[in-house]
């Protein structure tokens, strides 16, 4: 995943890993696997907007898109309002 940099650029969050499964009694060796990776993520502060995961094995790549929404009653380019009530 890339995110706007700080001066403009794009940062990449990268997770590198090596994946081994046991293998079963009775699997012949070489035979195919299936193996699940759930990497941990901190929090990524992202502005309201489209954004996609992209992970990448070996010469396969699968993709995800996702929606960032704005806070309820914060719209793309509003300004945030006071609580009823408070001076704002």
């Amino acid at each position: 995943m890339q995110l706007p940099g700080p001066m403009g650029g794009l940062l990449a969050v990268r997770v590198d890993a090596d994946i081994e499964v046991g293998r079963p009694v009775g699997v012949a060796e070489g035979a195919f696997l299936e193996a699940n990776l759930a990497p941990t993520v901190g929090q990524m502060p992202l502005a309201p907007g489209r954004y996609q995961w992209r992970a990448t094995i070996g010469d396969q790549t699968w993709s995800r898109t996702f929606t960032v929404r704005a806070p309820v009653g914060q719209g793309f380019g509003t300004r945030p309002t006071a609580a009823p009530g408070l001076p704002g």
